[in-house]
């Protein structure tokens, strides 16, 4: 198979179809697990750390409250496992409302699901390689919350802990404001401009019926510059040459929301680069941007990669120094398969 994505791919699982004509029912292919919905993250908009909302009752305690430790017993997980052996399945993601890995069982059902897949040539898979898929489909995902401030918004800063996300996020990159509001970016900016509808209420209304569409910065994708890269890579091992801001991979971000000025060839400031890595799939060095909408795909732009005077105290940021990248503003998604196979819609009709 050679398209993940083509529309007929179910013909490639005859079992399953013959199951279907036979009138049986047949095993799921890949089968999605939520072990518990605990996390070590304390984000306000998650319905799971919302203990009002209906999720929170999941994995209720012994007198039906809500337990803390939600989570399925280490005993049922493993009953599960060997269920979807004994049905065939091909595939297990361990999914949830918060960390998977936080069940204090969670090695030993790793091992087990490992041990179940070992004959069929089962491997793990996990979250080094998920943000390549963000990048080639086109997903910014963390921009900064837009709350620090407005007087309508005071109330919310005020029920946030200091151990909220808001509270304890961190801002990298080479783009700089003493104004925080320069941070903020509105829905047309990050692709989402055909959800707005103006057909019920709610908070910012009134400002984004302000907003022309048409003149709001769009999203692509920045192809980077392949020689540019090896010269960021090989400043790794030249010990007496210049330090540039170390490009991890597949993520290069380094803060809880990345913002690299994007500049044109005069040095003029056209957009912000927020979400780096590297595709393997397309080999790759890629970003997510929001730029200038009038700036059309092919037009060679740099990224100012690494932050001013040698770099912040954060703890993720070492002495470098910063270098523009030429990159090449491209589609999004970036993905071709994506772009040709994914049902229409916004990650599909990419802004550029």
């Amino acid at each position: 198979m050679t398209n993940a994505y083509a529309p007929d791919k179910l013909a490639h699982y005859p079992d399953r179809i013959l199951a279907l004509r036979q009138g049986r029912q047949p095993a799921p292919v890949q089968v999605l697990v939520s072990p518990c919905d605990l996390c070590s993250h304390s984000c306000s908009w998650c319905s799971f750390r919302n203990q009002e909302l209906p999720t929170a009752s999941l994995f209720p305690g012994p007198a039906g409250e809500i337990n803390p430790n939600r989570q399925i017993p280490t005993a049922k997980m493993l009953e599960i496992v060997a269920d979807c052996r004994a049905m065939g399945v091909r595939a297990i993601q361990l999914t949830g409302g918060g960390e998977p890995t936080l069940h204090p069982d969670f090695a030993l059902i790793c091992d087990a699901i490992l041990e179940a897949g070992r004959e069929f040539g089962m491997v793990p898979c996990g979250s080094r390689a998920y943000p390549s898929n963000t990048l080639e489909s086109g997903w910014i995902p963390s921009p900064l919350p837009a709350i620090y401030t407005g007087d309508k918004l005071k109330p919310y800063r005020q029920w946030l802990g200091a151990d909220s996300y808001e509270a304890t996020g961190s801002i990298g990159g080479s783009f700089v404001s003493e104004n925080i509001e320069d941070y903020y970016l509105n829905p047309w900016e990050l692709g989402y401009g055909p959800f707005v509808k103006f057909d019920h209420e709610f908070l910012g209304r009134e400002a984004l019926q302000r907003v022309k569409p048409e003149t709001q910065r769009k999203k692509v994708t920045l192809a980077w510059n392949p020689e540019d890269m090896a010269k960021i890579m090989g400043s790794l091992f030249n010990p007496e040459g210049t330090q540039y801001k170390f490009f991890d991979v597949p993520l290069a971000n380094y803060a809880s929301s990345n913002y690299d000025r994007v500049v044109d060839a005069g040095g003029r400031t056209v957009g912000l680069s927020m979400f780096s890595g590297y595709s393997y799939n397309e080999k790759q060095a890629l970003s997510l941007a929001t730029i200038r909408p009038d700036i059309a795909v092919g037009t060679e732009l740099k990224v100012v990669w690494g932050e001013e005077n040698g770099g912040t105290k954060k703890t993720t940021v070492e002495p470098h120094q910063q270098l523009e990248v030429r990159v090449i503003v491209s589609p999004v998604p970036y993905s071709r398969v994506v772009r040709e196979t994914y049902k229409q819609g916004w990650r599909s009709q990419g802004s550029a």
